[in-house]
Protein backbone atom coordinates (compact mmCIF):
# COMPACT_ATOMS: atom_id res chain seq x y z
CA UNK A 1 0.00 0.00 0.00
CA UNK A 2 1.66 3.35 -1.00
CA UNK A 3 1.79 5.59 1.94
CA UNK A 4 1.51 9.35 1.73
CA UNK A 5 2.01 11.55 4.41
CA UNK A 6 1.52 14.74 2.99
CA UNK A 7 0.08 16.31 -0.07
CA UNK A 8 2.40 15.51 -3.11
CA UNK A 9 1.67 17.75 -6.22
CA UNK A 10 1.26 15.20 -8.30
CA UNK A 11 -1.91 14.13 -6.72
CA UNK A 12 -3.35 17.08 -5.36
CA UNK A 13 -4.30 19.89 -7.76
CA UNK A 14 -4.71 23.24 -5.46
CA UNK A 15 -3.52 21.34 -1.84
CA UNK A 16 -1.23 23.68 0.02
CA UNK A 17 0.67 23.87 3.08
CA UNK A 18 0.36 26.64 5.43
CA UNK A 19 3.50 27.95 7.13
CA UNK A 20 1.10 26.98 10.36
CA UNK A 21 1.44 23.59 9.39
CA UNK A 22 -1.85 23.11 8.94
CA UNK A 23 -3.28 21.32 5.17
CA UNK A 24 -5.47 23.17 3.42
CA UNK A 25 -7.08 21.88 0.48
CA UNK A 26 -8.35 24.39 -2.30
CA UNK A 27 -8.62 21.95 -5.90
CA UNK A 28 -9.29 18.88 -6.27
CA UNK A 29 -7.60 15.84 -4.29
CA UNK A 30 -8.88 11.72 -5.22
CA UNK A 31 -7.68 9.40 -3.02
CA UNK A 32 -7.67 6.78 -5.20
CA UNK A 33 -8.50 2.67 -3.87
CA UNK A 34 -5.45 0.78 -2.46
CA UNK A 35 -3.96 4.38 -1.33
CA UNK A 36 -3.24 5.75 2.44
CA UNK A 37 -3.41 9.39 2.56
CA UNK A 38 -1.84 10.26 6.54
CA UNK A 39 -2.42 13.84 7.81
CA UNK A 40 -1.13 14.81 11.41
CA UNK A 41 -2.15 18.29 11.44
CA UNK A 42 -5.15 19.93 11.30
CA UNK A 43 -6.81 19.76 7.83
CA UNK A 44 -9.14 22.46 6.15
CA UNK A 45 -11.31 21.16 3.14
CA UNK A 46 -11.37 24.86 2.12
CA UNK A 47 -14.72 26.40 -0.44
CA UNK A 48 -13.15 25.06 -3.49
CA UNK A 49 -11.93 22.04 -2.02
CA UNK A 50 -13.27 18.71 -4.07
CA UNK A 51 -11.84 15.84 -2.05
CA UNK A 52 -12.79 12.00 -2.96
CA UNK A 53 -12.13 9.15 -1.01
CA UNK A 54 -11.99 5.89 -2.65
CA UNK A 55 -8.91 4.98 -0.61
CA UNK A 56 -8.07 5.44 3.24
CA UNK A 57 -7.96 9.10 4.59
CA UNK A 58 -6.30 8.86 8.43
CA UNK A 59 -6.63 12.15 9.83
CA UNK A 60 -4.74 13.09 13.22
CA UNK A 61 -5.46 16.28 14.47
CA UNK A 62 -8.62 18.46 13.98
CA UNK A 63 -10.60 18.59 10.37
CA UNK A 64 -12.85 21.33 8.79
CA UNK A 65 -15.02 21.08 6.05
CA UNK A 66 -16.05 24.39 3.89
CA UNK A 67 -16.35 22.27 0.52
CA UNK A 68 -17.06 19.39 -1.32
CA UNK A 69 -16.36 16.13 0.88
CA UNK A 70 -17.86 12.61 -1.24
CA UNK A 71 -16.73 9.31 -2.27
CA UNK A 72 -17.46 7.26 -5.73
CA UNK A 73 -19.08 3.74 -5.54
CA UNK A 74 -18.13 1.62 -2.90
CA UNK A 75 -15.62 4.16 -1.35
CA UNK A 76 -12.99 3.88 0.84
CA UNK A 77 -12.71 4.67 4.73
CA UNK A 78 -12.09 7.85 6.79
CA UNK A 79 -9.86 7.28 9.77
CA UNK A 80 -10.21 10.12 12.85
CA UNK A 81 -7.41 8.47 15.05
CA UNK A 82 -5.25 10.65 18.13
CA UNK A 83 -4.47 10.95 21.41
CA UNK A 84 -5.61 14.87 22.04
CA UNK A 85 -9.19 15.76 21.42
CA UNK A 86 -10.30 16.13 17.55
CA UNK A 87 -12.32 19.07 16.51
CA UNK A 88 -14.50 18.13 13.61
CA UNK A 89 -16.49 20.89 12.06
CA UNK A 90 -17.41 23.24 9.28
CA UNK A 91 -20.15 24.80 7.62
CA UNK A 92 -20.88 21.84 4.61
CA UNK A 93 -21.75 18.52 5.12
CA UNK A 94 -19.18 15.53 4.47
CA UNK A 95 -20.48 12.72 2.32
CA UNK A 96 -18.16 9.22 3.90
CA UNK A 97 -18.23 6.19 3.03
CA UNK A 98 -16.77 4.18 6.25
CA UNK A 99 -15.96 5.96 9.11
CA UNK A 100 -13.72 5.26 12.29
CA UNK A 101 -13.65 6.89 15.74
CA UNK A 102 -10.18 5.64 17.29
CA UNK A 103 -9.42 8.13 20.03
CA UNK A 104 -8.25 7.08 23.59
CA UNK A 105 -7.62 10.61 25.06
CA UNK A 106 -9.87 12.23 27.52
CA UNK A 107 -13.73 11.89 27.02
CA UNK A 108 -15.48 12.89 24.76
CA UNK A 109 -12.69 12.52 22.38
CA UNK A 110 -14.66 14.03 19.45
CA UNK A 111 -16.47 17.29 18.83
CA UNK A 112 -18.77 17.45 15.89
CA UNK A 113 -19.92 20.30 14.77
CA UNK A 114 -19.97 19.18 11.31
CA UNK A 115 -23.00 17.21 9.55
CA UNK A 116 -21.33 13.55 8.88
CA UNK A 117 -23.55 11.67 5.91
CA UNK A 118 -22.66 7.81 6.35
CA UNK A 119 -23.29 5.56 3.68
CA UNK A 120 -21.26 2.46 4.66
CA UNK A 121 -20.37 1.85 8.36
CA UNK A 122 -19.07 3.31 11.04
CA UNK A 123 -16.84 1.46 13.43
CA UNK A 124 -16.34 3.13 16.84
CA UNK A 125 -13.66 1.43 18.35
CA UNK A 126 -12.47 4.04 20.93
CA UNK A 127 -13.56 7.46 21.62
CA UNK A 128 -17.17 9.32 21.98
CA UNK A 129 -18.45 11.50 19.99
CA UNK A 130 -19.95 15.07 21.43
CA UNK A 131 -22.49 16.51 19.09
CA UNK A 132 -24.40 17.01 22.00
CA UNK A 133 -22.59 19.85 22.58
CA UNK A 134 -21.34 20.86 19.53
CA UNK A 135 -24.81 20.80 17.33
CA UNK A 136 -23.09 18.58 14.22
CA UNK A 137 -25.83 15.34 13.39
CA UNK A 138 -24.70 11.52 12.71
CA UNK A 139 -26.61 10.82 9.57
CA UNK A 140 -27.10 7.27 8.86
CA UNK A 141 -28.12 6.89 5.03
CA UNK A 142 -30.69 3.84 3.98
CA UNK A 143 -28.54 1.04 4.39
CA UNK A 144 -25.30 2.30 6.74
CA UNK A 145 -24.60 0.75 9.91
CA UNK A 146 -21.86 0.86 12.58
CA UNK A 147 -20.44 -1.63 15.07
CA UNK A 148 -17.84 -1.64 18.07
CA UNK A 149 -19.95 0.38 20.40
CA UNK A 150 -19.48 0.33 24.03
CA UNK A 151 -19.48 2.71 26.88
CA UNK A 152 -16.00 4.01 25.88
CA UNK A 153 -17.37 4.77 22.26
CA UNK A 154 -21.17 6.58 21.02
CA UNK A 155 -22.53 9.29 19.85
CA UNK A 156 -23.89 11.93 22.75
CA UNK A 157 -26.61 13.71 20.87
CA UNK A 158 -29.16 13.22 17.89
CA UNK A 159 -28.19 10.32 15.86
CA UNK A 160 -30.78 10.40 12.60
CA UNK A 161 -31.30 7.19 10.13
CA UNK A 162 -33.03 7.47 7.31
CA UNK A 163 -34.02 4.14 5.32
CA UNK A 164 -36.75 1.38 6.30
CA UNK A 165 -34.89 -1.62 7.74
CA UNK A 166 -34.51 -2.54 11.73
CA UNK A 167 -32.00 0.28 13.15
CA UNK A 168 -29.81 0.49 16.89
CA UNK A 169 -29.51 3.83 17.36
CA UNK A 170 -25.57 4.31 19.04
CA UNK A 171 -26.65 6.62 21.45
CA UNK A 172 -25.64 7.54 25.27
CA UNK A 173 -24.37 10.20 28.15
CA UNK A 174 -22.02 10.18 30.51
CA UNK A 175 -20.19 7.17 29.77
CA UNK A 176 -23.00 4.68 29.40
CA UNK A 177 -24.05 3.37 25.79
CA UNK A 178 -27.77 3.20 25.81
CA UNK A 179 -29.29 2.19 22.74
CA UNK A 180 -32.83 2.14 21.24
CA UNK A 181 -33.40 0.26 18.34
CA UNK A 182 -37.01 0.76 15.80
CA UNK A 183 -37.85 -1.78 13.14
CA UNK A 184 -40.00 0.03 10.36
CA UNK A 185 -41.05 -2.06 7.63
CA UNK A 186 -42.82 0.70 6.24
CA UNK A 187 -43.36 1.09 2.25
CA UNK A 188 -41.46 4.17 2.15
CA UNK A 189 -37.92 4.92 3.39
CA UNK A 190 -38.28 7.37 6.75
CA UNK A 191 -36.46 9.78 8.84
CA UNK A 192 -36.36 9.05 12.63
CA UNK A 193 -33.73 11.05 15.40
CA UNK A 194 -33.25 9.55 18.63
CA UNK A 195 -31.21 11.43 21.43
CA UNK A 196 -30.51 9.74 24.74
CA UNK A 197 -31.01 11.44 28.32
CA UNK A 198 -29.69 11.02 31.64
CA UNK A 199 -31.78 12.55 33.25
CA UNK A 200 -35.32 12.82 34.81
CA UNK A 201 -37.86 13.78 32.17
CA UNK A 202 -40.32 15.22 34.48
CA UNK A 203 -39.05 18.77 34.11
CA UNK A 204 -39.82 18.65 30.43
CA UNK A 205 -42.49 15.81 30.21
CA UNK A 206 -44.57 15.87 33.67
CA UNK A 207 -45.09 12.91 35.99
CA UNK A 208 -47.90 13.86 37.29
CA UNK A 209 -49.30 13.21 33.97
CA UNK A 210 -49.63 9.64 33.76
CA UNK A 211 -52.39 6.89 32.60
CA UNK A 212 -54.34 5.00 35.23
CA UNK A 213 -52.21 1.54 34.50
CA UNK A 214 -48.51 3.57 35.41
CA UNK A 215 -47.28 2.33 38.83
CA UNK A 216 -43.36 3.55 39.34
CA UNK A 217 -41.52 5.63 36.36
CA UNK A 218 -38.30 5.65 35.41
CA UNK A 219 -36.67 8.83 37.27
CA UNK A 220 -33.48 8.77 35.89
CA UNK A 221 -33.20 8.51 31.77
CA UNK A 222 -35.32 8.69 28.94
CA UNK A 223 -35.08 8.66 24.79
CA UNK A 224 -36.45 11.07 22.58
CA UNK A 225 -37.44 9.02 19.22
CA UNK A 226 -39.05 11.67 16.89
CA UNK A 227 -40.10 11.30 13.15
CA UNK A 228 -42.39 13.38 10.57
CA UNK A 229 -43.44 11.20 8.23
CA UNK A 230 -44.23 7.38 9.29
CA UNK A 231 -47.84 6.76 10.02
CA UNK A 232 -47.63 3.11 9.81
CA UNK A 233 -46.84 1.50 13.65
CA UNK A 234 -43.07 0.39 14.43
CA UNK A 235 -41.78 -1.30 16.73
CA UNK A 236 -39.50 0.37 19.17
CA UNK A 237 -36.94 -1.68 21.36
CA UNK A 238 -35.00 -0.25 24.60
CA UNK A 239 -32.89 -1.81 27.22
CA UNK A 240 -32.95 -1.87 30.89
CA UNK A 241 -29.69 -1.71 32.70
CA UNK A 242 -28.86 -1.44 36.85
CA UNK A 243 -26.03 1.04 35.92
CA UNK A 244 -28.71 3.50 34.84
CA UNK A 245 -32.16 2.05 35.23
CA UNK A 246 -33.80 3.09 38.89
CA UNK A 247 -32.91 -0.18 41.48
CA UNK A 248 -36.85 -0.57 41.71
CA UNK A 249 -37.74 -0.81 39.03
CA UNK A 250 -35.27 -3.61 38.30
CA UNK A 251 -37.08 -5.47 41.63
CA UNK A 252 -39.34 -7.38 39.30
CA UNK A 253 -38.50 -6.61 35.78
CA UNK A 254 -41.75 -9.09 34.14
CA UNK A 255 -43.39 -5.51 35.52
CA UNK A 256 -41.57 -3.47 33.21
CA UNK A 257 -43.05 -1.63 29.88
CA UNK A 258 -42.39 1.09 27.90
CA UNK A 259 -43.88 4.64 28.57
CA UNK A 260 -44.34 7.22 25.68
CA UNK A 261 -45.09 10.85 26.11
CA UNK A 262 -48.22 11.27 24.05
CA UNK A 263 -48.33 14.93 22.22
CA UNK A 264 -51.86 14.93 21.72
CA UNK A 265 -52.95 13.69 25.37
CA UNK A 266 -50.53 15.57 27.01
CA UNK A 267 -49.31 12.56 29.04
CA UNK A 268 -47.63 9.55 29.67
CA UNK A 269 -49.14 6.85 28.12
CA UNK A 270 -48.16 2.83 28.50
CA UNK A 271 -47.51 0.71 25.52
CA UNK A 272 -48.16 -2.98 24.85
CA UNK A 273 -44.89 -4.38 26.36
CA UNK A 274 -42.60 -7.37 26.37
CA UNK A 275 -39.96 -8.32 28.49
CA UNK A 276 -37.01 -10.38 27.60
CA UNK A 277 -34.96 -10.72 31.07
CA UNK A 278 -32.54 -12.41 29.09
CA UNK A 279 -31.25 -10.03 27.05
CA UNK A 280 -32.65 -6.70 29.48
CA UNK A 281 -34.92 -5.75 26.36
CA UNK A 282 -38.63 -4.46 26.33
CA UNK A 283 -40.40 -4.31 23.18
CA UNK A 284 -43.61 -2.22 22.13
CA UNK A 285 -45.36 -1.73 18.96
CA UNK A 286 -46.57 2.11 18.51
CA UNK A 287 -47.78 4.87 15.92
CA UNK A 288 -44.17 7.35 16.12
CA UNK A 289 -46.17 10.15 15.31
CA UNK A 290 -48.41 10.28 18.69
CA UNK A 291 -45.49 9.98 20.81
CA UNK A 292 -41.82 11.81 21.71
CA UNK A 293 -40.45 10.53 24.46
CA UNK A 294 -40.22 7.37 25.49
CA UNK A 295 -38.49 5.43 28.91
CA UNK A 296 -39.68 2.93 31.25
CA UNK A 297 -41.96 1.88 34.08
CA UNK A 298 -43.77 -0.58 35.97
CA UNK A 299 -47.14 -1.03 34.85
CA UNK A 300 -50.33 -3.10 35.67
CA UNK A 301 -50.66 -5.42 33.70
CA UNK A 302 -53.94 -6.49 31.57
CA UNK A 303 -56.38 -8.56 33.57
CA UNK A 304 -55.59 -11.75 32.31
CA UNK A 305 -59.21 -13.26 33.09
CA UNK A 306 -60.41 -11.12 29.89
CA UNK A 307 -58.18 -13.87 27.72
CA UNK A 308 -56.40 -16.86 27.96
CA UNK A 309 -53.13 -17.02 25.14
CA UNK A 310 -52.18 -20.23 24.78
CA UNK A 311 -48.55 -19.39 23.42
CA UNK A 312 -47.42 -22.23 21.42
CA UNK A 313 -48.20 -23.01 17.78
CA UNK A 314 -47.51 -26.34 15.72
CA UNK A 315 -49.38 -26.45 12.45
CA UNK A 316 -49.00 -30.40 12.86
CA UNK A 317 -50.72 -30.64 15.32
CA UNK A 318 -54.36 -30.90 14.46
CA UNK A 319 -56.84 -30.39 17.32
CA UNK A 320 -54.09 -29.29 19.49
CA UNK A 321 -52.26 -26.22 18.68
CA UNK A 322 -52.22 -25.81 14.82
CA UNK A 323 -52.76 -22.34 15.30
CA UNK A 324 -52.01 -19.49 17.74
CA UNK A 325 -55.09 -19.84 20.20
CA UNK A 326 -56.78 -16.71 21.92
CA UNK A 327 -59.66 -17.87 24.21
CA UNK A 328 -61.99 -14.88 24.84
CA UNK A 329 -61.27 -12.92 22.26
CA UNK A 330 -64.81 -13.45 20.40
CA UNK A 331 -66.48 -11.49 23.13
CA UNK A 332 -64.54 -8.45 21.65
CA UNK A 333 -65.37 -8.10 18.01
CA UNK A 334 -63.31 -4.90 17.71
CA UNK A 335 -59.74 -6.21 18.15
CA UNK A 336 -56.66 -6.30 15.89
CA UNK A 337 -53.56 -8.92 16.05
CA UNK A 338 -50.19 -8.51 14.79
CA UNK A 339 -47.11 -10.76 14.83
CA UNK A 340 -43.78 -9.90 14.61
CA UNK A 341 -40.60 -12.27 13.74
CA UNK A 342 -37.17 -11.72 15.76
CA UNK A 343 -35.89 -9.00 13.82
CA UNK A 344 -39.01 -7.01 14.39
CA UNK A 345 -40.33 -7.55 11.02
CA UNK A 346 -44.45 -7.87 10.88
CA UNK A 347 -45.26 -11.17 9.18
CA UNK A 348 -49.24 -11.35 9.99
CA UNK A 349 -51.63 -9.01 10.82
CA UNK A 350 -55.46 -9.25 10.80
CA UNK A 351 -58.40 -7.71 12.59
CA UNK A 352 -61.60 -9.40 14.19
CA UNK A 353 -58.96 -12.62 14.87
CA UNK A 354 -60.50 -15.83 14.48
CA UNK A 355 -64.26 -14.73 12.33
CA UNK A 356 -63.45 -16.41 9.13
CA UNK A 357 -60.68 -19.13 9.71
CA UNK A 358 -58.39 -15.66 9.63
CA UNK A 359 -55.77 -17.12 12.52
CA UNK A 360 -51.57 -17.65 12.36
CA UNK A 361 -50.79 -20.67 11.38
CA UNK A 362 -47.33 -20.11 10.63
CA UNK A 363 -47.68 -18.88 7.72
CA UNK A 364 -46.95 -15.04 6.63
CA UNK A 365 -50.33 -13.02 6.18
CA UNK A 366 -51.51 -9.62 5.86
CA UNK A 367 -51.41 -5.88 4.27
CA UNK A 368 -47.53 -5.42 4.84
CA UNK A 369 -46.12 -8.41 5.63
CA UNK A 370 -43.15 -10.19 4.16
CA UNK A 371 -43.30 -13.36 1.53
CA UNK A 372 -47.20 -13.00 1.73
CA UNK A 373 -47.77 -17.11 1.87
CA UNK A 374 -45.07 -18.44 3.30
CA UNK A 375 -44.78 -20.81 5.74
CA UNK A 376 -42.91 -19.31 8.22
CA UNK A 377 -39.45 -20.93 9.87
CA UNK A 378 -39.37 -22.47 13.93
CA UNK A 379 -38.54 -20.01 16.29
CA UNK A 380 -39.60 -17.29 18.71
CA UNK A 381 -42.14 -14.60 17.62
CA UNK A 382 -43.38 -11.32 19.51
CA UNK A 383 -47.34 -10.82 19.38
CA UNK A 384 -49.85 -8.02 20.25
CA UNK A 385 -53.05 -8.42 20.64
CA UNK A 386 -55.31 -5.11 20.53
CA UNK A 387 -59.52 -5.07 21.66
CA UNK A 388 -61.92 -3.01 23.07
CA UNK A 389 -64.32 -3.72 25.79
CA UNK A 390 -67.79 -3.20 24.66
CA UNK A 391 -68.98 -1.72 27.56
CA UNK A 392 -66.75 0.98 28.17
CA UNK A 393 -65.65 1.56 24.66
CA UNK A 394 -61.97 1.67 26.73
CA UNK A 395 -58.92 0.03 24.46
CA UNK A 396 -56.55 -2.86 25.73
CA UNK A 397 -53.84 -4.42 24.95
CA UNK A 398 -51.64 -7.53 25.84
CA UNK A 399 -48.22 -8.77 24.20
CA UNK A 400 -45.75 -11.21 24.73
CA UNK A 401 -43.80 -14.10 23.05
CA UNK A 402 -44.92 -17.38 21.26
CA UNK A 403 -43.31 -20.18 19.85
CA UNK A 404 -43.70 -21.89 16.30
CA UNK A 405 -42.67 -25.56 15.91
CA UNK A 406 -43.62 -27.89 13.37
Amino acid sequence: MQRIITFLALLVCGATLAQTMDVHNEGRLYISPGTLLAIGQDFANEGEGWLTNDGELLLEANYKNSGVVDFMQDGGITRFESDQFQMLQGDMPSDFYNVLFDNPSQQPAFGLANDFYIYGEVSFTQGIVDNKNYNGNLIFQPGADHFNTSDQSYAEGYVVRKGKESFTYPVGEDGHYRPAVTVLGAKEETSFSTKYFLENSSPVFPHNRLSVDIITMDKAEYWKIETTKQNDEVLIRLTYDPATTPADLLEDPSKLGIVAWNIDENRWNSLSSVVNENTHEVTSVLSPRDYVAFTLATIRKPDKKDLIIYNAVNPGDIGGNEYFKIVGLNKYPNNYVQIFNRWGVRVFQTRSYDTHDNVFRGISHGRITIDEGKELPVGTYFYVVKYQDEKTKEMKSVAGYLYLTR
